[in-house]
């Protein structure tokens, strides 16, 4: 579900960045998607618990693009989820990265 909601937010906001840069670099989004609003949420988990809106735009993600990206070439996307309040990849994943071709956010 976070995933999701996370590239449904990078999609929203790709009309204003360039092609992805090599490096690190923290990404704040300005509006979450339409498909976090509460009712949305309710009805996705079947609940009949009041479920808050998931607000995007509190959060901060860490982005990571390998130095070999090239933007015509096919690129994967890995999802971190660490277990902290920090959005960090650990270190030795770089390596991961450039080997298989992804692009990570945590």
């Amino acid at each position: 579900m976070l995933a999701g909601l996370l590239v449904a937010a990078l999609g929203l906001q790709a009309e204003k960045f360039p092609p992805f840069q090599a490096g690190t670099s923290d990404v704040l989004f300005e509006k979450s998607p339409p498909h976090s609003d509460a009712d949305e949420l309710k009805a996705r988990f079947r609940t009949k618990e009041e479920i808050p809106p998931y607000d995007v735009t509190k959060e901060k993600f860490r982005l990571i693009v390998p130095k070999s990206y090239a933007h015509g070439a096919k690129w994967g996307l890995l999802v971190y989820v660490n277990a902290g309040d920090d959005p960090g990849i650990p270190g030795e994943y770089l390596e991961v990265l450039e080997k298989h071709k992804l692009i990570a956010v945590g």
